[in-house]
């Protein structure tokens, strides 16, 4: 061999060698950010995130570590177990700007968490009955410290007389309608078919979604959940009474929106997590039950599975008696494998085609999957379809031509979204 090609074989030699132990680093690195991803760490976790953090020698791995904290939207949780179990072997800027922004958090939480105590007292006092769910409401029932979840606004489920008039309940206290003015019936019956609508106060900066259904949004899914209505239960928040989702329930509703999501991020799962890890013990036979009647059966399977996987949680004893089927562990090993990448999760391109294949996949029969199917095209013909403010300030037509809107709405959405199709979720692109 020559000397060329004695350089060439030591060099391929070096690349294979330096390949495999960045892909060790990355996969170390990919651990340390699950067990930080715990609400409950146990002792031998907490050692774990210490000794993985002691590992981490370079600070382009400490900035990707974070970069994937803050795209699967648990910030928050892994600073929090750092600095508790590894702020020795954290770097001090590090440290300091985690600190920050847990501050940042905290306060925000803190606003949230008082405009949501006076939306609901002020609903309360003109007949109103809402119910706050996710974001405050999970982070108080299942983590026990609002501060170890983000949230970025408020989720309350009212019933389908009141979901209009909420609207203008809450307009004394600055909340108006975002993205859509709500004062045409067309996009009224838009907003109902979504089962949702927004609105915000433009001088607090709080958000409100607003649902007449908890499953919203364009996921054509038809879990029902109706019969929670019934079983809600109250909280104290801030010295105030408030009304929430059984935790039975709640596991239920978290698995279903997992699915309607994805399950993209990993703070999905670790909602789950965190409401199994409770010192106050879930009832399994009802959940089970419930999931079975409300056909969400291998919805709450796969949830549990991926809690179980990705953040050691145990299995619940009556969770060994379902044996769940060949599809629910493939949706498993699928999901657990792109979660425990080091990839962004990129919501916008990775969601549309696989979000559509583990729902359809969820569904417990095949006559179910077909009405799936049914439902969807129906849902993406009504979302084509429906004429909304931006096609008319894209081109405004006499009223007499409103019919050629149904052409200029392709037109206008190909030359905004530059022919991008299927890089963006129906629903986003399309509002």
């Amino acid at each position: 061999m020559n000397t060329l090609a004695k350089a060439v074989d030591l060099s391929q030699q070096h690349s294979v060698s330096s390949l495999k132990t960045f892909q060790g680093q990355l996969a170390a690195l990919v651990e340390l950010f699950h067990c930080c991803s715990q609400v409950r760490p146990t002792s031998a976790i907490a050692q774990r995130i210490s000794l993985l953090a002691s590992q981490v020698d370079a600070s382009s791995s400490w900035q990707l570590l974070v970069q994937l904290a803050i795209d699967h939207r648990v910030l928050p949780l892994v600073s929090h177990n750092l600095q508790s179990h590894a702020q020795g072997q954290v770097p001090a800027d590090l440290i300091v700007q985690l600190k920050y922004q847990a501050q940042r958090n905290q306060l925000r939480v803190f606003g949230l968490t008082g405009s949501l105590v006076k939306v609901v007292e002020q609903l309360r006092e003109q007949g109103i009955f809402a119910v706050p769910f996710k974001g405050l409401m999970l982070s108080l029932e299942a983590y026990g410290n609002p501060a170890l979840r983000s949230f970025d606004d408020i989720d309350l489920w009212v019933s389908s007389e009141n979901f209009f008039i909420l609207k203008e309940a809450l307009s004394s206290q600055g909340y108006v309608p975002f993205q859509t003015s709500l004062s045409t019936e067309t996009e009224r019956q838009y907003c109902w078919d979504m089962g949702e609508y927004s609105l915000l106060n433009r001088d607090s900066d709080v958000g409100l979604d607003v649902h007449h259904r908890l499953m919203a949004g364009d996921c054509s899914m038809t879990v029902d959940f109706s019969r929670c209505w019934q079983r809600t239960e109250e909280i104290q928040v801030m010295g105030h009474s408030v009304p929430t989702l059984q935790r039975e329930d709640m596991v239920i509703y978290l698995c279903a929106n997992g699915m309607k999501d994805g399950w993209s991020y990993l703070r999905s799962v670790c909602d789950v997590a965190a409401l199994m890890t409770h010192e106050t013990p879930l009832d399994w036979e009802v959940i089970l039950q419930e999931a079975k009647s409300m056909k969400a059966l291998r919805m709450v399977q796969l949830g549990v599975m991926l809690a179980h996987r990705l953040l050691d949680v145990p299995l619940p004893t009556h969770f060994d008696q379902l044996k769940p089927d060949v599809m629910v562990r493939r949706m498993c090993d699928r999901i657990c494998a792109r979660l425990s990448s080091s990839e962004s999760p990129d919501a916008e391109e990775q969601a549309a085609l696989e979000k559509l294949i583990l729902r359809f996949l969820a569904s417990e029969s095949l006559s179910a999957r077909w009405a799936y199917l049914g439902r969807v095209l129906s849902r993406v013909f009504k979302i084509a379809t429906h004429v909304s403010s931006k096609d008319r300030q894209f081109l405004d037509l006499p009223q007499r031509w409103n019919f050629l809107y149904y052409v200029v709405r392709p037109v206008r959405i190909l030359y905004e979204h530059h022919l991008n199709l299927f890089t963006v979720s129906g629903y986003r692109m399309f509002r």
